[in-house]
């Protein structure tokens, strides 16, 4: 599974967020650390409510999804 199919198994509620967590901080590539941090803090957001689903889906290019 790639990293963009895991993200959108999440945004479908296919997966929830710590086996999405686990499954990116488990991927370590010093180029992409920060990228990394950003979603793993955006996933976070939106488990507190800070962030909406379907802008998520927006900055990741998802769309309509379902």
């Amino acid at each position: 599974m790639t990293l963009k199919e895991a993200i959108n198994k999440y945004a479908n509620k296919e997966m929830d967020a710590i086996s999405l967590i686990r499954i990116l901080s488990g991927v370590f590539n010093p180029d992409h650390a920060i990228s990394m941090l950003v979603l793993i803090c955006q996933i976070t957001r939106i488990e507190q409510g800070d962030l909406d689903i379907e802008d998520f889906k927006a900055m990741y290019g998802f769309g309509e999804t379902k």
